[in-house]
């Protein structure tokens, strides 16, 4: 089971193109398994959208209100703890300059297919 963070420029979003090319520039060096790798991007027409890995278990807010019709034990919540923390340390500490992800929610920690 692996859970990773994920996150996207919103829509409402004034970031001029030069600080978008700056933040793919930047997240394009993060690799680690609790945080969703990005794949791609778009910048057109105005629009700005990062494009991240698919996780096929969802995300843990839809696995936590029943929509999934999976039940999470406890020892898989405490494995999805484990996994958003260890993605959380590694944005904090060991990305240079390091990254804080500022919306940290149960939408965005996704789940693999493991869950």
């Amino acid at each position: 089971m692996v859970s990773k963070l994920q996150s996207k420029s919103s829509k409402d979003s004034m970031q001029g193109a030069a600080e978008f090319k700056n933040e793919i520039e930047l997240l394009s060096r993060v690799h680690h398994k609790n945080v969703v790798g990005l794949v791609g991007f778009c910048f057109d027409q105005g629009e700005q959208m990062l494009i991240y890995e698919y996780m096929a278990g969802g995300n843990l807010r839809d696995c936590l209100t029943g929509r999934t019709g999976i039940k999470l034990d406890w020892r898989r919540r405490i494995m999805i703890a484990l996994g958003s923390a260890r993605g959380i340390t590694y944005l904090h500490e060991l990305v240079s300059p390091p990254i804080i992800h500022r919306d940290i929610k149960s939408t965005n920690i996704l789940l693999d297919e493991k869950r």
